[in-house]
């Protein structure tokens, strides 16, 4: 009887240790600059000021920046000058950012996470980072729902008016750098 159990076992314990190994999270975040950047581009007819992309980057050191930056196909320049904001987050939402990445499965998360009918919507990008990968995703209109998740609670660390300070900051600055066509 001990012998018919031995195979028994060690086949519960192999299966046991495979489930394991693909459940297994990565959570070696990046420690030397941001683990996650949360990146929005606003959607439809909009005013060239307004199509700026909007990034919020958390670090491991509870630092949020919301920047910008010029994109490759932009008909307009940024500059290395460009307005920041900075606050300090508490080791709790850095670790609930965390922990809303691994809760959703974000490493598992397939394109296209767009809603194929709103090429005027809205665009979110999350991109996370690893010591050793990084892995983005996202899309017009993002319609998971733990995608949105993570995407929301990231930018919402922002206090509105500090947000909305900020894009009137960086439309003067486009302005003063890109003269209106």
């Amino acid at each position: 009887m001990k012998k018919a159990l031995r195979p028994s076992i060690l086949i519960i314990f192999c299966i046991t240790m495979l489930v394991a190994c693909h459940m297994k999270q990565k959570n070696n975040y990046e420690t030397e600059g941001p683990f996650i950047e949360v990146t929005y581009y606003k959607g439809g007819e909009i005013f060239y000021l307004e199509s700026f992309p909007r990034i919020h980057a958390v670090d491991d050191n509870n630092k949020l920046t919301l920047y910008s930056e010029t994109e490759p196909d932009d008909d307009f320049i940024i500059g290395d000058d460009a307005p920041s904001f900075e606050t300090e987050l508490t080791d709790e939402e850095v670790e609930h950012i965390k922990s809303l990445i691994e809760k959703n499965n974000f490493w598992n998360l397939e394109e296209p996470l767009a809603d194929d009918g709103s090429m005027d919507a809205d665009s979110i990008y999350i991109t996370v980072h690893l010591t050793d990968e990084s892995n983005t995703i996202g899309g017009y209109s993002p319609a998971d729902l733990g995608f949105r998740e993570i995407s929301k609670y990231v930018s919402n660390l922002v206090d509105y008016e500090d947000y909305k300070q900020w894009v009137e900051d960086m439309e003067a600055h486009i302005l003063e750098l890109n003269p209106e066509p």
